[in-house]
């Protein structure tokens, strides 16, 4: 397989030769459920379903193509006799991904999707053909179980089932309406499109290997996906500038929601690294309460209150605890074991390794979520007044978990491998929101808004550190501010201005 090199990488100066694309050369669909990652070369090296942290059936974006890939493109780019011109654009206000290719006069474009709604999660690949006629091919290579397992491949009238590793519970299926054959366990399919010719591919999870094959693929499932999301993205109440930007951000937003549960994943990949080369390379297809609780908070803002509240009911849910202290993280369904492994034979995006499934981080102490969480709760109970006696409660409980917490030492927001330290997060206020805590009885959230952070990593000087109790620590923290001798607390004076009340309300609650 040949692959098409793109502009960044032909032009980029101030970046080293790779292997294979950028990043950001990659495509994303989704039908918040499970996603896919579309190359610009037609090949996608990344597909998990049904659900976000499904074990990927193509897993070559952290190795290479014996670990997995779909690619559809034109025969000449394949068998590397030439490149055709091409290029990209998301279908509108939609997640439908569409890449035009052309040589001479005969081009045709390749329409990918994941059919959002409840029924069996399918990735549909559409290639329709615009002028002359264009020689196409398809070739699927699943490597289920992240690229370690060659499966099992028969053939049942025009279709291919697929079948996964035992403990993944389910079977993929391959339709098509174009012959397709078996070449040394790929499947492989060559055809051609003329102006106006369609062929389609369709691959679809069935629960259980007796389960029976998907319905054949319909013409209307291009046309229900399309609707589906620009009716989503109408939604959006945002009229400012760049509003195109914006509602394509939110579109991206809204395709990182697990549909079935409210939950919300921080990225739908694992292991692509913070640095290439580096070892941080970490598995973001979970929920984070913070992540969740800023997402939910811009999803709310912006028109899709439902959206927020689902994720809250799901929040709460998940993080009720009878220890009093919440994890950070959570499954898609309200796992709590997310036990951390390495893939030793992945070699890694750009050979940074290790790969990790699972996420050890679900166990560390991050004090700093109960603010965000208590934040958001109140805010959605301003957004809709008949949440304040379901989320109210919750508030209070976040209040005394972190009453019995706000002084120790944690991991920090981003989640440091090693000994637990205080970190400015965990214990001093973020820049102020708009909250009216007499709304909500008893006065909570002035002690949550002191243990809210956003973005503040570093490290507390030892004179900074909590002691005593927590009105003991917010007064002591005052009076270094009125001295004026703490470089540190001028400054946090000067852009916060929320000290006062803050403990005006903390003493508030103490007297109750």
């Amino acid at each position: 397989m040949t692959i098409l090199p793109s502009p960044l990488q032909q032009h980029s100066a101030d970046r080293a030769p790779v292997a294979g694309p950028w990043i950001e050369d990659h495509g994303y669909v989704g039908d918040q459920r499970g996603s896919a990652l579309v190359r610009r070369d037609g090949c996608i090296p990344w597909l998990c379903l049904p659900r976000f942290d499904s074990a990927a059936v193509f897993t070559s974006l952290l190795g290479a193509e014996q670990h997995g890939f779909w690619q559809i493109a034109p025969t000449m780019l394949m068998d590397g006799t030439a490149i055709p011109a091409s290029g990209r654009q998301y279908a509108g206000n939609s997640l439908i991904l569409q890449t035009t290719w052309s040589y001479g006069g005969n081009s045709a474009v390749v329409c990918d999707f994941m059919v959002p709604g409840g029924g069996a999660p399918r990735l549909v690949r559409v290639v329709t053909g615009l002028s002359g006629t264009m020689t196409m091919r398809s070739l699927l290579r699943a490597r289920p179980d992240y690229g370690c397992t060659v499966p099992r491949i028969a053939k049942v009238d025009r279709l291919h089932a697929i079948d996964l590793p035992e403990g993944d519970g389910g079977r993929l299926w391959l339709d098509a309406d174009t012959p397709v054959h078996l070449e040394w366990g790929d499947l492989v399919s060559d055809f051609t499109v003329t102006a106006g010719q369609t062929v389609a591919f369709g691959l679809s999870w069935r629960e259980g290997v007796d389960s029976p094959p998907p319905r054949p693929i319909d013409d209307g499932l291009l046309k229900f996906t399309l609707d589906f999301w620009e009716a989503w993205a109408a939604r959006c109440t945002y009229a400012g500038p760049d509003r195109e930007a914006v509602v394509r951000s939110l579109l991206t937003l809204g395709a990182l929601i697990y549909a079935p549960t409210g939950a919300i994943v921080a990225a739908p990949t694992t292991s692509l690294p913070e640095e290439i080369g580096g070892v941080r390379n970490y598995d973001y297809r979970y929920a984070w309460l913070r992540d969740g609780a800023l997402t939910a908070g811009v999803l709310r803002k912006y028109g899709y209150l439902s959206e927020a509240l689902a994720w809250a009911c799901w929040a709460v849910q998940a993080s009720h605890s009878e220890t009093g202290r919440r994890q950070i993280m959570y499954g898609v369904g309200g796992e709590t074991e997310l036990p951390e492994m390495e893939l030793g034979w992945l070699p890694g995006y750009e050979r940074s390794a290790p790969v990790r499934i699972g996420n050890a981080a679900a166990d560390q102490l991050q004090v700093d979520i109960y603010g965000e969480l208590a934040i958001e709760f109140y805010n959605l109970t301003q957004a809709d007044n008949s949440w304040a006696r379901r989320l109210g409660s919750v508030i209070v409980a976040l209040a005394e978990e972190a009453e019995q917490l706000w002084d120790q030492p944690d991991s920090g927001i981003w989640e440091i491998r090693g000994p637990e330290r205080h970190f400015a997060g965990g214990h001093l206020p973020p820049p102020p929101v708009q909250i009216h805590a007499p709304d909500l009885a008893p006065v909570d959230v002035a002690v949550l808004r002191v243990l809210a952070g956003i973005s503040r990593d570093a490290e507390l000087p030892v004179e900074l550190r909590p002691t005593g109790t927590f009105l003991d620590y917010v007064d002591g923290l005052r009076e270094r501010c009125a001295a004026r001798t703490d470089a540190h607390l001028i400054a946090l004076a000067a852009a916060w201005d929320l000290l006062p009340t803050l403990t005006s309300l903390a003493t508030a609650k103490e007297q109750q």
